[in-house]
């Protein structure tokens, strides 16, 4: 209910001065405290006060007035009617706000519409890129594993590389090699006695072929002697036939003589001719030039009698031009005699028309001057008489607003006073939710400084466990290093073995052997297969091998390739990856006999 429905019930039910009205301000004092008690601002409780000294002069409360049913609900509902319709027009806003959820809720999966196609897309767009994540995840995964694949690998071909650059390899490597030169150098020895040997029997069939050739050019000549008429024929035949090709020839370089003279002639008569035209062209050019001289002197005489006819032409133009020029010096003189006297009438008008002119302005100015000041009074009158209008509503909405004023002064402290109220609470529960967080703070710092106590424990046990573990292997490293010399002295002693037999078995070629050939009884191994008794082998074929041999002790005894391995592995050794060793070994037939001899050893 707001103040002027209370102020219209209250003029229509309380007539001041009567009984009637009295008691219906009586009946309707509760309501109207209920009303000021909710509104609860600085006009309404004037409004209170007010009604209560009212109240205060009904002295006589024994006079009660007995209201009808009708009577009551009609004044209920005046004071209520505003409530009631505020609940109605609140129900049907909660109403329909239960009715648009309900829609929502309805609508919120469909796709066919544009905020159902918005979120849809956004959910493919958020799987996609879900997807494409992950794919580059698995990617970047892969890659990790190859890119660790291809580290390890390269660890193992430096620790290998490291392993051969040992002062031992390298000192063992250049023996071997030494050895090769050896070889070498005494196979070219070999050779070149074997060259100096052959060489009388070269000599020798040489002479054998310089008397075949002799005794054929013999033959040669012994048969052309017997005569041998195919052969005459054929001669006499091929004689004839040049002969005949000569004499061709010649009858054809007299017939293209012949043509060669008469083009010449032909020439000849030809430049004649272009002469005797040449000199006829130039006599008829010499009499055109003639005539055509003359014809320019005529002409230039005819040109000397124009110019003297426009001469006297001209004489005759200037003196008519003289003539002329002075009749119109004279004329404009005349002109310019009537131009001034018509200038001198022209003034004389206009000064008499300025004259006129002045009168008249003068005439006009003044009454011109009579008329603003006319106006000017009017003006003034009315401007003070706006002004004194003005000055008397300022001084009205001066004092409304003062009133005004005065009001919101009283309703902003009382404004104030409840916010501060209000701030007062809400820094109380700031200040104990923020005890609150500080007690939970503090308990949070205590857990995690007993975390971290407990990890710094467990990284001190791991610690002392690495130490003693590194002790541990320390001992064990030695073992190792003993083991890796036992091997070295093996690999050294099986290469020395291998060369020292094919040393002393070799002769002559170079052949080589795959490993299982090696691994073999070395003097039961060969693959010339049928040339072994060649005096020649074939030097271009080379098997490679991947390891050395395996005896341990001369060549009697094998040791496992898969052991080797296993024990290289344990000892933290490079292992020895394929194409990593070429081991090329010679052979020559003795007797019936194959040798072996090491030929070389490469790494890669």
């Amino acid at each position: 209910m707001s103040d002027r429905q209370l102020r219209s019930i209250l003029a229509s039910e309380y007539v001041p001065n009567s009984a009637k009205g009295q008691m219906n301000l009586i009946l309707l004092l509760p309501k109207i405290y209920l009303f000021v008690r909710i509104a609860a601002s600085p006009a309404q409780n004037d409004a209170c006060s007010e009604l209560g000294r009212n109240a205060n002069q009904c002295n006589s409360l024994r006079k009660v007035k007995v209201l009808s049913q009708e009577e009551w609900k009609r004044l209920n509902a005046k004071l209520h009617g505003d409530d009631a319709e505020n609940a109605k027009l609140e129900e049907k806003r909660l109403a329909n706000e239960k009715l648009r959820q309900t829609s929502q809720e309805m609508v919120k999966h469909w796709t066919n519409t544009f905020l159902g196609s918005r979120q849809k897309k956004l959910d493919e767009r958020a799987k996609r890129l879900a997807d494409e994540e992950a794919a580059r995840v698995a990617i970047d995964i892969e890659e990790a594993k190859l890119q660790a694949e291809q580290r390890k690998a390269a660890i193992e071909e430096a620790k290998l590389k490291m392993y051969y650059q040992t002062d031992q390899m390298k000192q063992l490597h250049s023996a071997l090699l030494l050895t090769e030169v050896l070889q070498e150098r005494n196979a070219q020895l070999e050779l070149k006695e074997l060259c100096e040997r052959t060489k009388g029997d070269k000599e020798k069939v040489l002479v054998e072929q310089w008397k075949r050739d002799l005794a054929e050019d013999k033959y040669f000549v012994t048969f052309i002697k017997r005569g041998c008429s195919p052969l005459i024929e054929f001669t006499g035949h091929r004689m004839k036939e040049r002969i005949e090709a000569k004499k061709l020839e010649e009858s054809e370089k007299l017939a293209e003589r012949e043509k060669l003279l008469r083009i010449a002639a032909e020439d000849e008569e030809e430049r004649k001719r272009f002469i005797q035209r040449e000199r006829e062209l130039g006599l008829d050019l010499k009499s055109d030039y003639k005539e055509q001289m003359k014809r320019n002197q005529k002409m230039k005489e005819i040109e000397r009698l124009k110019e003297e006819e426009e001469e006297e032409q001209c004489r005759i133009f200037a003196a008519a031009k003289r003539k002329m020029t002075t009749m119109r010096v004279l004329k404009e003189r005349e002109m310019f005699k009537a131009r001034e006297e018509q200038m001198e009438q022209i003034k004389n008008f206009l000064s008499e028309q300025l004259k006129l002119k002045y009168k008249d302005e003068e005439e006009r100015y003044v009454r011109a001057s009579a008329e603003k000041q006319e106006t000017e009074n009017l003006r003034e009158a009315e401007k003070a008489k706006l002004l004194a209008q003005r000055i008397a509503e300022i001084n009205a909405h001066r004092l409304e607003e003062i009133q005004r004023h005065r009001k919101e002064e009283e309703a902003e402290k009382l404004a104030e006073l409840e916010e501060l109220r209000i701030r007062n609470e809400a820094m109380r529960a700031a200040n104990e939710y923020e005890a609150a967080c500080q007690a939970d703070r503090a308990a949070k710092l205590k857990a995690l400084s007993k975390e971290y106590m407990e990890l710094k424990k467990q990284q001190d046990d791991s610690k002392k466990l690495e130490r003693e573990t590194e002790i541990r292997l320390a001992g064990v490293g030695n073992k190792l290093a003993q083991k890796e010399r036992e091997i070295f002295l093996d690999y050294s002693k099986r290469a020395r073995w291998i060369v020292y037999q094919g040393v002393k078995r070799h002769r002559n070629g170079i052949v080589c052997f795959s490993q299982e050939t090696v691994q073999s009884s070395l003097p039961r191994a060969s693959i010339l297969g049928d040339q072994k008794h060649e005096s020649s082998p074939d030097r271009s074929k080379v098997v490679t091998c991947e390891k050395l041999p395996p005896p341990l002790r001369g060549a009697e005894q094998d040791m496992d390739t898969q052991m080797v391995a296993e024990l290289m592995s344990f000892i933290d050794c490079p292992k020895l990856p394929e194409r990593s060793m070429q081991v090329k070994f010679g052979l020559v037939d003795v007797d019936g006999k194959t040798n072996h001899v090491f030929k070389k050893i490469i790494a890669n």
